[in-house]
């Protein structure tokens, strides 16, 4: 019965779990990068729209 009240450890090197949270670092980077990249050219773009039609706007007036 004592056998089953103890704690069971588990031995992690840190080579091995640095290891793991590069794989997942790498899998997320190339998971979320393509639309964080996106959106920002996207925002790019949607701020170059606004750019233009304030200087016609200024050249109008």
């Amino acid at each position: 019965m004592d056998n089953n009240n103890k704690e069971h450890k588990v031995n992690i090197t840190s080579s091995s779990l640095e290891k793991g949270l590069d794989l997942t670092k790498k899998f997320l980077n190339n998971l979320i990068m393509p639309a964080v990249e996106e959106t920002g050219l996207l925002l790019k773009d949607h701020v170059a729209s606004w750019r233009l039609k304030n200087r016609i706007k200024i050249l109008r007036a």
